[in-house]
């Protein structure tokens, strides 16, 4: 299996190369491809690739396989004998007519059945037709599908979904019923998948298969090829430029071949199936390559995508992103738990944390302390954030919950956590009801990393863990924390050997209702730990109902937990009715966000 998915990966991007080029490159390219096909699908063959089943690998290879034959087939696919054609379209149709899981390898025998229709081999129709309806059933909005299930958000959705719905449709001539809709949804994906690059080309680190690295970029490339892009094409090279520069210049070659990590060889990030040519479906990001010369994403000027601040909520996927001139991107999370992924009673720490960044990963050891709430008890049992719910989301606030208890217990409590966005800082409020014997609130920053150890500064109610190159992660105590902390760890974090993490802890909390209060902040600006607490009063008005006023003049209100119907003056107006959040601003006024529904769906006015 390694060895057909070596072929079919590094297939796909001399594909693009090939196609890209009329054909007019150096190398044995063709003769390599044309004898590698021949050798792996003649049953006759010692070095025949395992035959598609359902459910197998070598499905997913299969689809692009068919993508990479389809780009080259004036050069590879034309040149075979009637009998090598005969081979190749016997093992494809294994793939094509294998049952898949549930999720975006429901396209698969999609774009197997479209590459055969397009040759005039033998294709099932019936197939493209039912797995696309499947598919269109996974779809959530903003351009968003979940990668099975009801909110498995990844890059996965613009990597798989986006990227094969425009093979297909480009493999149809773009004549399908459902091109233009495809388009449309591409287009309104991209609108929000431009903002997860910091400045210097990093893409956020989140979800699953992050050894693919330069794929994030395939979905760019295809509203660049379909004119569904909302960038300057300019600005999409630079950004492309920027993220291949981002990776290469921090060592993702090991020998010359991309290794299996993140920037360097990390195996705890890797998945189950993850093998030692995994990292070559980063072969996706190289879809531009299909672009003409004369096509205008080479011939505009270069140019760098604005860096102005920005806050932007991205609902469907439960993402609040933050940019600052420091370059970096911050996300807040309110939903997205692979359920699959759950491991030992904890969240994944690619999809379950509060924060991510494009400057730091999650520590991938068991202790789950980095961006991420858990209740621990006096005798050091702890209750970690597993499979989150979702709660609401508007504007810069995010609300997510989780049950005090394991999968073979009653629950014994309650933690709702509403994040609220300020550029370079999140608020944190977290609701806790807890009827478990005494225990403490702990609550943790982002993890900082390094190639060597990194110096912390601790006082009662802050920490800062600080790097060489001035980047710094900072939590502090607003409300209701006893004491603050450094958690170090080494081998754990997939940028750095040694990594720190500030975290809070509370007194030991009574059975009842709590309110506690934190800020979080990443980045790379001289932080004054007092000014930046100072510089934000909380008002309790209940045990769920708190209100925050800024130094900048912003003023917050949010309801937790369970809601109650209101007749309150905030900012200097009276509000009524079932309110979730309230922002007000002097750009902007007064905004509020009503729940009616139980799953989240607010109304605003």
């Amino acid at each position: 299996m390694d060895g057909l998915e070596g072929y079919a990966r590094t297939f796909l991007l001399a594909a693009y190369r090939l196609a890209g080029a009329g054909g007019q490159v150096s190398g044995d390219l063709v003769e390599r491809y044309l004898s590698g096909l021949q050798a792996g699908t003649d049953p006759a063959s010692d070095e025949m690739w395992p035959v598609p089943s359902d459910h197998s690998q070598a499905i997913v290879e299969a689809a692009s396989i068919a993508i990479a034959l389809y780009e080259t087939r004036r050069w590879i696919w034309s040149h075979l004998p009637e009998a090598a054609k005969q081979h190749v379209v016997t093992w494809l149709l294994a793939a094509a007519n294998a049952r898949v899981w549930p999720n975006n390898w429901l396209l698969f025998p999609v774009v197997i059945h479209t590459f055969l229709k397009s040759v005039g081999a033998p294709y099932r129709q019936g197939i493209i037709e039912r797995h696309l309806r499947a598919v269109e059933k996974l779809y959530r909005g903003e351009g968003w599908y979940s990668d099975g299930g009801r909110h498995n958000f990844d890059y996965y959705n613009g990597w798989a979904f986006h990227f094969y719905l425009y093979h297909c449709s480009r493999m149809e001539r773009h004549d399908s019923p459902s091109a233009k809709n495809h388009r449309e949804r591409l287009r309104l994906y991209l609108a929000q998948h431009q903002y997860l690059f910091a400045e210097d080309g990093a893409p956020i680190y989140h979800g699953r298969s992050l050894t693919y690295r330069f794929a994030v970029l395939a979905p760019l490339w295809a509203g660049a090829l379909w004119k569904s892009v909302g960038l300057m094409p300019g600005v999409l090279r630079c950004m492309a430029n920027k993220t291949l520069l981002y990776f290469l210049h921090r060592g993702v070659l090991a020998d010359g071949l991309l290794s299996q990590g993140w920037l360097k060889p990390f195996p705890l990030m890797l998945q189950h199936y993850s093998g030692p040519a995994s990292p070559y479906w980063a072969s996706k990001g190289f879809l531009g390559l299909l672009a003409s010369p004369s096509h205008e994403v080479w011939s505009e000027v270069e140019s760098l995508p604005a860096t102005k601040p920005y806050t932007r909520s991205f609902v469907v996927p439960g993402l609040i992103v933050s940019g600052d001139s420091d370059g970096i991107v911050r996300v807040s999370c309110s939903r997205g738990d692979h359920t699959w992924c759950t491991r030992r009673g904890r969240t994944d720490p690619h999809y379950g944390k509060l924060n991510y960044s494009t400057h730091t990963a999650p520590n991938l050891d068991d202790a789950d302390i980095d961006s991420q709430v858990a209740y621990v008890s006096e005798e050091g049992r702890v209750f970690h954030r597993r499979r989150p719910t979702f709660v609401a989301q508007a504007d810069r606030f995010g609300a997510s919950a989780f049950d005090l208890a394991n999968e073979t217990e009653d629950a014994v409590g309650r933690i709702e956590t509403v994040s609220i966005g300020l550029g370079r800082v999140d608020l944190r409020i977290h609701h806790v009801t807890i009827g478990y014997p005494t225990g403490r609130l702990r609550d943790g920053g982002y993890a900082l990393s390094d190639r060597c150890p990194l110096k912390a500064e601790l006082a009662r109610h802050w920490s800062i863990v600080m790097r060489p190159d001035g980047m710094r992660s900072f939590l502090g105590s607003l409300h209701g924390f006893e004491s603050c902390h450094n958690y170090t760890s080494e081998g754990a974090n997939p940028m750095g050997r040694y990594s720190s993490t500030p975290f809070l802890l509370s007194p030991v909390l009574a059975a009842g209702e709590h309110l506690l209060v934190s800020l979080v902040s990443l980045t790379k600006q001289p932080i004054k730990p007092a000014e930046e607490l100072s510089g934000i009063r909380i008002v309790f008005h209940s045990t769920n109902l708190v209100t925050i006023e800024c130094a900048d003049g912003d003023e917050f209100l949010v309801q937790l937990s369970t809601l109650a119907p209101l007749d309150f003056t905030f900012a200097g107006r009276k509000i009524q009715g079932s309110v979730r959040f309230a922002h007000s601003s002097s750009r902007q006024g007064l905004a509020l966000w009503l729940q009616h529904h139980p799953r989240g769906r607010l109304e605003q006015r």
